[in-house]
């Protein structure tokens, strides 16, 4: 889903914006969707591992059949996103924006990620030294901060704060399907969720798990 609407936002930018946009506007937004893209197909590659690289949706629906890409293409499709992200972000935006380093702080995560697979316990060096390389940029130059306590970054008042380099925006109040429904999904009663809204739970520990537990672990 996500992956289908960068596509479809990246091919209108490339094809139907006007000429009066500035063009640091329109590589910016190219920039934060192919971010997005990025993390898409890197929450795949854990996941799923091996997964359809898709670029044209167009093309999706005249050949629905495609077969999957080696792991190795994916991530280069990852990175390949990413480096685009890192050399069009701005260095500063909006709160809750992502900026350039956020594209270094996840491209060093996933060349870390990269850097082990298939190397049978070893680390791929090239790798390790670049994750090191942009990890170091965001700590060093990017002049961002680590909130004082660690505790505070779990709290709704620090949303978006200097040490965060990306999260997803959630939005209150708003209907089904839209913002963050784990509580509902996962509350066994509705008397733990504002407005009465747990319906989840079916979606619980076995009763297997729940007798390991004892009064005291509570």
């Amino acid at each position: 889903n996500v992956v289908a609407h960068c596509n479809i936002n990246i091919k209108a930018i490339n094809t139907k914006m006007p000429d009066s946009v500035a063009v640091k506007s329109k590589t910016g937004a190219l920039g934060e969707i192919k971010f997005i893209r990025a993390t898409s197909y890197f929450y795949l590659a854990q996941l799923w591992g091996a997964v359809p690289i898709i670029e044209d949706n167009d093309k999706l629906i005249a050949n629905p059949l495609v077969p999957r890409h080696k792991l190795t293409d994916v991530y280069k499709f990852i990175i390949n996103d990413l480096r685009y992200a890192v050399a069009n972000l701005p260095k500063t935006d909006q709160p809750g924006r992502v900026t350039t380093w956020s594209a270094q702080g996840l491209l060093a995560k996933v060349y870390l990620t990269r850097a082990g697979l298939g190397q049978n316990g070893s680390r791929n060096q090239s790798d390790l030294d670049s994750a090191a390389y942009y990890a170091g940029n965001v700590c060093n130059t990017s002049g961002l901060t680590l909130l004082p306590s660690y505790y505070n970054l779990f709290r709704t008042q620090f949303n978006d704060n200097p040490e965060s380099l990306f999260a997803f925006q959630w939005a209150p109040g708003v209907g089904y399907g839209q913002g963050n429904a784990i509580q509902t999904q996962f509350a066994p009663s509705s008397s733990l969720v504002t407005g009465g809204g747990g319906w989840g739970g079916a979606i619980g520990p076995t009763i297997d798990l729940a007798n390991l537990y004892t009064a005291q672990d509570s």
